[in-house]
């Protein structure tokens, strides 16, 4: 741990795991930018972190075990006590930027790791559109059948249009 937190964000993450870590730095340092806000959402973090993980795979400089064991882990970071106060929301799936469908293999595993913790924290939400593969939807509706409020269905086809209504894109 020490280590990894030596490295980043000062640094380029160069794994998975210093992604990840780097990941949650940065989100906590936009909290002490702004103390007075309470809800800093870390985004759709199956796609910020994916390029680090599927480098890790390919190179075998990590397990798919290992890799859930720390998502599961910062999602258990993301209760602990001094951090109840603040509004924490992580989304997976949607869109690539060219309108294909971005759901991954860290899309799985963010939804594996609130059903292992089954915790109340972060919000997480899954966005739904009409490209998504059914079993996204399928995996989705599990986590939803454990009964712990998780995921929220967010309507992506809906949501991308009233943005580019606004001309916010």
């Amino acid at each position: 741990i020490a280590e990894v937190c030596d490295r980043v964000p000062a640094n380029p993450a160069r794994t998975f795991y210093e992604a990840l870590q780097s990941y949650h730095f940065t989100w906590v340092l936009l909290f002490w930018e702004q103390p007075t806000v309470r809800s800093v959402s870390p985004g759709r973090a199956d796609q910020y972190l994916y390029p680090y993980y599927e480098r890790d795979i390919r190179e075998g400089q990590i397990t798919k075990e290992e890799a859930q064991e720390l998502i599961d882990c910062y999602i258990i970071k993301l209760n602990q006590k001094n951090y109840e106060s603040l509004s924490t929301h992580i989304s997976v799936g949607g869109f690539k930027a060219n309108g294909n469908d971005a759901t991954n293999e860290l899309t799985y595993m963010f939804i594996e790791a609130m059903m292992h913790t089954r915790l109340n924290a972060p919000i997480f939400s899954v966005q739904v559109h009409n490209k998504m593969p059914d079993d996204l939807l399928i995996k989705a509706c599990q986590l939803c059948s454990l009964g712990a409020s998780h995921p929220q269905f967010v309507n992506s086809d809906v949501l991308v249009d009233e943005i580019l209504a606004r001309g916010s894109l």
